[in-house]
Order: structure tokens, then C-alpha cells, then sequence
């Protein structure tokens, strides 16, 4: 009785292996987004725009599918540790995240320096992707001193 359990798992798990991480990779991405003009022919016209802290935002409320890189990193990690078991619990998760955000949407942020180059994004107040090396390299250049904000 025991054998056919473990099989029917071992089954499962290679059966799904890496469905939830393309899953949470799958959707837009944000990173190859560097402008102003580059979001919002994207998003379109956001709901709300501001500034915070020195820097200018455009907050859309949305219901696509985004890619979260970050999350897929880390869950294709878990999947390689667990030797692909945890699949079995990842992608119900997973379906079950997708469904929700699409029925009730989600908060999505861009923040632009004063050239309007996008210099950070959040997906309901997390970061969803990873940003490009370049845009990290040296983000006090990127701004230029007279546009970083003040503490």
C-alpha cells in the first residue's frame, strides 16, 4: 500500500515539474519597461499619478497576469531542493493566486526620476521582477545630483 503512495506521488510531482514557476513567470513584464511613454503605451492612462518622497509615480489598479521573476527564482530553487514535491502544493497555489488577482486586481506602481525613466515598480508593494544590471549599476547616476531626493 505504501509503494503505490510514493509512486503516485513521485508520478505527480515529475508529471508538474516547473509548471508553477512558469506559471508566476509567465504575464507582462515590467522590466523591459524604461520610460514613462513605454508604461503607459503599455498600461495605457494610469488611474492615479503623484509624488512621493521627490519622485513621481503612476499607480494603475489591474487585473492582467504579471510576471513576477523574483518569485519564479525562488520557487524553481524550492522545486529543485524538494526534488520537484513541492509542485504538488505550488501550482493549486499558483491557480488559486491568478484566479484571485484576476477577479479582484492588483496595485501596480512605476516610479520615474525627473527624466521620467522608470526607477522602481511594485506589484501590490512588492517588487515583482528584478531590474536589469544596468539600471541597478549606479542608480545615483542614473538620477543625476539634482534629482535624487532629499532625506
Amino acid at each position: 500500500m505504501v509503494r503505490p503512495v510514493r509512486l503516485a506521488f513521485l508520478s505527480a510531482a515529475l508529471l508538474a515539474a516547473g509548471c508553477a514557476t512558469a506559471l508566476v513567470r509567465a504575464g507582462a513584464d515590467t522590466d523591459r519597461l524604461t520610460t514613462r511613454d513605454e508604461v503607459r503605451a503599455e498600461f495605457g492612462a494610469p488611474d492615479a499619478t503623484g509624488e512621493a518622497d521627490g519622485w513621481a509615480f503612476d499607480h494603475y489598479r489591474t487585473r492582467r497576469k504579471m510576471s513576477e521573476l523574483d518569485r519564479s527564482l525562488r520557487m524553481g530553487l524550492s522545486g529543485a531542493m524538494s526534488l520537484g514535491l513541492s509542485e504538488i502544493l505550488a501550482f493549486p497555489v499558483e491557480v488559486g493566486r491568478l484566479v484571485g488577482n484576476t477577479a479582484a486586481g492588483q496595485d501596480l506602481r512605476f516610479t520615474y526620476d525627473r527624466a521620467g525613466r522608470v526607477t522602481s515598480v511594485s506589484l501590490d508593494g512588492q517588487a515583482p521582477g528584478v531590474l536589469p544590471r544596468e539600471r541597478l549599476a549606479d542608480p545615483d547616476a542614473a538620477a543625476g545630483p539634482d534629482e535624487r531626493p532629499q532625506p
